[in-house]
């Protein structure tokens, strides 16, 4: 769904043309409303949509990803990767649920527009909404109330929600950028699979991680094993049989979003 009509356009568009630094746009939108159906299940969890795409399109940014097999790895997944892994390591009381698709189907929000012009974008959204309180006059029909109105918000949901993402936020402020330049390295015919990247810009980094996901696990899971200080790793383990990636560790412990490797950057 294209987000020409959304309110963030503007802003998304003034943002790109400026050159403005985005790292990362949390938007939260139908949160905090436990009255629709499954209201206990709902309550533990949040949906967090993103899409998996490299955005903006472009035949050389889509053939990359077909090459490499990223086609669930763009900036926006992997930035909500990020917040789901956030919200475990601090045992939140409300987990994101992460969703592989940009929106609902055919419906776009706020973060729509931020991912268009090329920045990593996500949407908070309630597990199980009620569309009696989506654009809908308020009013009273059949012994219903329409219309969004404060008396449909859960004050303890909100507040759960708001805790995923100030913790978030948190360790997006004060986490390193993800290491630039990761990339395959291609030499031979040895199986042997070589990773490398540059060190990240931040001074106080003091080592890396590389993130691994079997081809043929769940397009969310993945494991994690620490590089040490290095920037270059070579396994065993044969290209085609993962998908990888790689994230910088600061001295306070704060990790990067995950970097997806580049064809261009390796000059394949």
């Amino acid at each position: 769904m294209r987000s020409r009509g959304s309110s963030s356009a503007p802003v998304a568009a003034a943002a790109r043309a400026a050159g403005i630094d985005v790292r990362a746009v949390l938007s939260n939108d139908i949160v905090g409303d436990l009255t629709g159906p499954q209201r206990a299940a709902s309550a533990r969890r949040i949906r967090l949509f993103s899409e998996g795409l490299p955005i903006p399109f472009s035949d050389a940014a889509l053939d990359e990803a077909r090459r490499l097999g990223g086609l669930a790895d763009g900036p926006s997944r992997q930035l909500a990767r990020h917040v789901a892994d956030v919200a475990d390591a601090h045992a939140l009381a409300v987990r994101p649920l992460l969703v592989a698709r940009a929106d609902r189907f055919l419906r776009g929000g706020d973060h729509t527009a931020f991912t268009e012009q090329g920045f990593a974008a996500v949407r908070f959204t309630e597990v199980a909404e009620s569309y009696d309180h989506q654009h809908q006059d308020v009013r009273i029909g059949g012994g219903r109330g329409y219309g969004d109105l404060p008396e449909f918000v859960d004050a303890e949901q909100s507040r759960r929600g708001r805790a995923v993402n100030a913790a978030a936020l948190a360790h997006l402020a004060n986490a390193p950028s993800p290491p630039p330049g990761f990339a395959p390295v291609v030499e031979g015919p040895d199986p042997a699979t070589t990773l490398r990247w540059q060190r990240s810009p931040e001074p106080d980094v003091v080592g890396y991680e590389l993130l691994r996901r079997s081809s043929d696990a769940a397009p969310l899971g993945q494991a994690r094993r620490g590089a040490g200080g290095r920037t270059e790793v070579t396994t065993q383990e044969q290209g085609s049989l993962a998908l990888r990636g790689a994230l910088g560790r600061d001295r306070d412990g704060y990790r990067s979003p995950p970097a997806f490797p580049r064809l261009e950057q390796s000059g394949r």
